[in-house]
């Protein structure tokens, strides 16, 4: 937990340079795709009760390849606002923020998938955190929290799977808000070696129950790497440093 905590804090400092230097190496990814003739656009699947979500995206690609994402949906039984950005050349970061206004637990699930270019690849990290509210000072709880990352061709990267379980027992003070994982910190980051190939896409999904009358929040980060190079490098710290600098955005932006 100390080398993660860690390594998140550096991320916060080195996210402007990681940033830069991403941007100027993925500034060709509009003219490759072009050449190649594929579509790059990320593609998304959200369920709420088991039942897939209406949730509408708007996509905005952006001059150096990047595409960025948000979704927007109110129901009776639950609100819930999606946002990030991805890009082919490759990562993934992800936001979602739920309310459930149902008489019971409901359980909640995101995907969001990316189309690759390049490669070979051979290393994939991710990582995520959040926090859940008890909005009526009863108790709240987010349960069978887990986040995996999986790659065409290849399938479940098993060592990505993390989660767990964040409760909070009432009374607390109305909009209550506790941190998940309930320690504080992150779940990962994991870094896994997986084989080198040119995949032609991977993706990131998010599951989880929340109780009645309450919300909650996630937001987390998937890179796709080549290295040689051991493992206390810099990938990490350019994965979570998007983290930080991605949670810095959405803060401005809201």
């Amino acid at each position: 937990m100390n080398v993660s905590c860690k390594l998140f804090d550096l991320g916060r400092t080195a996210v402007s340079a990681a940033v830069f230097a991403g941007a100027v190496s993925l500034s060709m990814a509009p003219l490759q795709a072009q050449a190649q003739g594929r579509v790059l656009a990320p593609t998304f699947s959200v369920l709420a009760g088991g039942q897939l979500a209406p949730l509408v995206f708007e996509v905005a690609p952006q001059l150096d390849g990047t595409y960025r994402w948000l979704g927007e949906l109110n129901t009776q039984t639950y609100t819930m606002r999606v946002s990030g950005s991805s890009q082919p050349d490759p990562f993934i970061l992800w936001s979602v923020a739920v309310t459930n206004t149902s008489a019971g637990p409901l359980g909640f699930g995101f995907m969001f998938s990316q189309p690759v270019i390049d490669g070979p690849y051979n290393r994939v990290t991710n990582g995520f955190s959040g926090s859940v509210t008890d909005l009526a000072g009863d108790g709240a709880s987010v349960t069978n929290v887990l986040n995996s990352v999986s790659l065409v061709p290849g399938g479940l990267v098993p060592g990505s799977v993390m989660g767990g379980n964040c409760a909070y027992p009432g009374p607390n003070t109305p909009t209550f808000s506790g941190p998940c994982p309930a320690g504080g910190g992150q779940f990962g980051p994991a870094i896994n070696a997986v084989a080198n190939l040119n995949y032609t896409s991977f993706s990131t999904d998010l599951t989880f129950t929340l109780s009645s009358f309450d919300s909650a929040s996630f937001n987390g980060a998937v890179v796709l790497d080549a290295t040689v190079i051991p493992l206390p490098a810099s990938l990490p710290l350019f994965a979570f440093g998007l983290v930080a600098g991605f949670a810095a955005w959405r803060k401005r932006l809201s």
